[in-house]
């Protein structure tokens, strides 16, 4: 009987054919754990993806299929490989520690990773689909690098080493490459088709709620005493939730982890009392709570959606707090101008600059912003009004809420 080739010949061959380089894949490369990648004893199984964006429902669409590969690789004994950088690894580096699986990060260039592999022919994706013994990929786009490497895989490698999850929607690549040779991967029990809008586009598409219920309605329409914050669906994680709170929440599939939209953050801001300065309204580097000094009626009235943004502009939902508190507290009206006055500002308040934009003139939403987590808590009921759309799902999010509450009805 012929002996089956050593995994490195394997491997060295498969990445000399992919690469059509007449050998110029190097036959050393960095070491993993005191092993040479190439001849690495265990069955290596790569994890790869196109882009996954922000969308929380996709992620946790990804991360059923990730949760899945991880122990499917673990029970065959095997180590995961993932390409440095790319979308996936974030969720894969996550999702091995927690499952406890060996993990291989690759680059092909100079980022710090396990393994560099010495081949200009290759990309990174492509690497890791070449030297990988075992492929499963998820969420493949039609016409994207991995869809690329992949159907160059499957014409090299006429077996079963590919899998591809089926993700439904009308851009994925799944069928074509199953046509190819790839492997169709379902988990029974899931529903496989994702959301088709997000949140925030299907919430109250229709006109703004303007009328109230609340016995002080009057607040509501009143210039000049309140500040008002309006939340918004959340893709990612919460102002002060970490990265990797957000990535277990998803890969566990705990039950609130698509709850994210503007009634759940407003939920969360009255359990907690608290609006969390987060730094996404201005540079990225400091953080504030932002308000809008316009009466709430006008801003339900003026409410749009925002393609560039992919969302509303103003939901109707959120915290109201009395002008003359919060400016006491450090808030004040945003500087608008051209962007270049902002460097002109003393650093201290560069916080408040906004410019005053082109094609929408933002100085019409007289934003205020404060630079600190504003303590709802410890102010005066009086001094705090909540407000949201009326419906049974928001009444039961504010059973609890300290404040008065205004139900917003169509």
């Amino acid at each position: 009987m012929t002996p089956s080739p050593a995994p490195d010949e394997v491997r060295i061959a498969r990445m000399r054919r992919w690469a059509n380089a007449n050998g110029s894949v190097k036959e050393s490369v960095a070491e993993v754990h005191g092993r040479d990648i190439l001849r690495f004893p265990r069955t290596l199984v790569a994890v790869t993806s196109s882009r996954l964006g922000h969308d929380v429902f996709l992620h946790q669409r990804v991360c059923q299929f990730l949760c899945r590969s991880m122990l499917d690789c673990r029970d065959l004994g095997g180590a995961v490989v993932v390409a440095r950088g790319s979308a996936i690894e974030p969720w894969t580096v996550r999702a091995a520690a927690l499952f406890d699986v060996p993990l291989v990060t690759v680059s092909v260039d100079d980022s710090v990773a396990d393994v560099r592999i010495d081949c200009e022919e290759l990309s990174r994706d492509a690497a890791v689909i070449a030297i990988a013994d075992r492929v499963d990929a998820i969420h493949v786009r039609r016409g994207g690098n991995v869809e690329t490497c992949l159907r160059k895989r499957l014409s090299l490698s006429r077996d079963a080493s590919t899998r591809v999850a089926i993700m439904g929607g009308r851009k994925d690549a799944a069928n074509r490459l199953i046509t190819d040779g790839a492997i169709g991967w379902y988990l029974a029990g899931r529903n496989s088709s994702l959301p088709q809008t997000s949140t925030a586009e299907s919430t109250l598409a229709g006109p703004p709620p303007t009328k109230s219920s609340s016995p002080d309605a009057d607040w509501s329409r009143t210039d000049g005493q309140w500040l008002i914050h309006c939340t918004r669906s959340r893709h990612g994680p919460w102002p002060g939730e970490t990265e990797s709170q957000y990535q277990d929440s998803v890969l566990v599939d705990h039950p609130a982890a698509t709850h994210r939209g503007p009634i759940d953050a407003l939920e969360r801001i009255v359990r907690s009392q608290c609006l969390i300065a987060s730094a996404v309204a201005t540079t990225r580097s400091e953080p504030v709570v932002c308000f809008s000094a316009l009466p709430l009626a006008d801003i339900l009235q003026r409410r749009c959606f925002r393609p560039h943004l992919g969302r509303w502009d103003y939901e109707p939902f959120g915290v109201a707090v009395r002008k003359q508190v919060l400016a006491a507290m450090g808030g004040r009206p945003v500087i608008y101008g051209e962007p270049e006055s902002r460097r002109k500002l003393a650093p201290a308040d560069r916080f408040l600059f906004q410019a005053a934009g082109n094609t929408y003139d933002w100085r019409a939403e007289r934003e205020w912003r404060i630079n600190t987590t504003v303590q709802l808590g410890t102010l005066s009921a009086d001094d705090v009004r909540v407000f949201a759309s009326d419906s049974p799902t928001a009444r039961q999010a504010l059973t609890k809420s300290p404040w008065p509450v205004t139900w917003l009805s169509e």
